[in-house]
This record gives C-alpha cells, structure tokens and sequence, in this order.
C-alpha cells in the first residue's frame, strides 16, 4: 500500500491522474490519497508530489 501526496486545486482530478500510473487510487483526506501499488511513472505525473510505502495504519485510540 502506498500513500500518495496530491498537488493542485481539484484533489478528484489529482486522484484520476494518479490512476494511470498506481492501482485502487481512493481519496482520504484532502491532498491525500491510498494506492495499492505504484508503477515508476508515478514520479512523473503533474499532480502528484510524492508517493510514499506505507509502514502501517492505525485507528486512532486515546490509550
């Protein structure tokens, strides 16, 4: 799993062009996105900044 940094004005159009070089793209947050996996062309795509492999995901939990 990957987390991806979304760049621009339209995180929906950011999430689409990501798509074309990542799989199972979905929006989480605003300027964030989830990807299964990422080809090496992500690095090129306009409204993406980064891409990042995921280490771990939590639930949030006060204890």
């Amino acid at each position: 799993m990957y987390w991806l940094e979304l760049a621009g004005e339209t995180d929906a159009f950011a999430a689409y062009e990501a798509s074309t070089a990542a799989t199972g793209v979905e929006l989480l947050a605003p300027g964030v996105a989830r990807a299964g996996s990422v080809a090496t062309g992500v690095v090129d795509l306009a409204y993406t900044r980064a891409a990042h492999e995921a280490v771990a995901r939590t639930d949030a939990d006060l204890a």
